[in-house]
């Protein structure tokens, strides 16, 4: 399944990952996805690496929002966020 970026507030993703309800619905989020065949993940832009192309993001397990493991992506936690990269 491809990912999609979900850019938020790092207050919404320390409560998500605490399974707090926030006014933003990570479960819609995730809902939607699943509809359009797309695996929504969780990042704030410190969690992006400018110089590697990469992003740590979080994905919804369970109502709470989790770090992105290695198997949870045939890429790894580290998501290249611009694959046809150039060097």
């Amino acid at each position: 399944m491809k990912e999609i970026g979900i850019l938020l507030d790092m207050n919404i993703i320390r409560l998500g990952c605490e399974g707090l309800r926030t006014y933003e619905r990570l479960n819609y989020y995730e809902k939607i996805g699943r509809e359009l065949g797309l695996q929504p993940v969780f990042f704030h832009p410190l969690h992006v690496n400018f110089r590697r192309g990469s992003v740590k993001g979080y994905l919804l397990r369970g109502g709470q929002a989790r770090p992105l493991q290695d198997e949870d992506s045939p890429r790894g936690p580290q998501q290249d966020v611009n694959p046809k990269k150039r060097d």
